[in-house]
């Protein structure tokens, strides 16, 4: 496995201390002391575009997660016809930005063979695919069958779309996907409507300052099938269960909608397990992805 931010456009001063930038990025320190992994999502001014480019105008640097050796960040399920992987058989690197209205979620998966069937277009998980699971009161009594409070939501690589929730559709929130040499791109756009951070009656949409419960997979076939064969987990359960079959309880990963990142520099993620690694890019120009 590997967790390595990605180069920024933004240019970069100063490097920020590490307990000062801990104060300005991640306020709700003891949620950070109960996920293993933090995936900051900062407030950003210039919305990002739903359109399967991705762009580091649009996003501070990602988290990169490979699936050699058996080791979280990174597992496969245990019902995947392979444990490991070469980084060009399957890793993926995600980015998220917040505004005021619209979470965005983007991988850029790399990956040598696209199963990407049309005839699969029902059953988007059957074909390559990012499976996107937000809890977002953080009380494990919503999924399934889903609803606001805790949801899946699916995008294969046609853009074909699956949504598991009461209350809301398919056509309540947009992805776009889109092929690029060696793999492809998939970007997500879920109205913060979509995400009650309320248990139970009420209703609270997630704003800046929210940490959402999270956690994702990339359904990977390596010939044209119309079943699942692999599916890599950003973190997966002890048990080796998917995070479909763990339901909430196994979306460990916290979502932090943070603040908007001071120049110079920015962090996309933290990890919290003894909080034991930083990493501070430099910046400089990408082409999009």
């Amino acid at each position: 496995m590997s967790s390595t931010p990605l180069l920024s456009h933004r240019p970069c001063g100063a490097v920020l201390g590490a307990f000062a930038f801990f104060a300005v990025v991640f306020t709700p320190l003891s949620s950070l002391a109960q996920a293993p992994l933090t995936i900051s999502a900062p407030f950003t001014s210039h919305s990002p575009v739903a359109d399967g480019f991705i762009n580091t105008i649009e996003y501070s640097p990602g988290l990169t997660v490979d699936f050699v050796g058996d080791v979280n960040p990174g597992r496969f399920w245990i019902g995947s016809n392979k444990l490991s992987a070469t980084p060009d058989d399957l890793s993926f690197t995600m980015y998220a930005a917040h505004t005021a209205t619209t979470l965005f979620l983007a991988y850029h998966v790399n990956d040598q063979f696209i199963d990407n069937q049309a005839s699969d277009a029902d059953a988007p998980f059957l074909n390559d695919a990012v499976e996107v699971f937000l809890d977002s009161d953080r009380v494990s009594n919503d999924f399934l069958p889903g609803s606001k409070e805790g949801f899946q939501i699916i995008s294969d690589v046609l853009g074909d779309k699956f949504t598991a929730a009461s209350g809301f559709t398919n056509a309540d929130w947009t992805a776009a996907a889109r092929l690029v040499p060696g793999g492809y791109n998939i970007e997500f756009a879920i109205p913060l409507s979509l995400l009650d951070t309320v248990d139970g009656s009420g209703f609270a949409a997630a704003k800046t300052g929210d940490v959402l419960r999270f956690n994702a997979a990339v359904d990977d076939n390596d010939q044209l099938v119309r079943a699942q064969t692999a599916q890599g987990v950003l973190w997966r359960a002890d048990s080796g269960a998917s995070p479909f079959g763990t339901r909430e309880p196994g979306w460990v990963v916290d979502l932090a909608l943070t603040p908007a990142v001071p120049e110079p520099g920015s962090l996309c993620l933290l990890l919290s397990a003894g909080i034991s690694s930083l990493g501070l890019a430099l910046h400089r120009r990408r082409p999009r992805l």
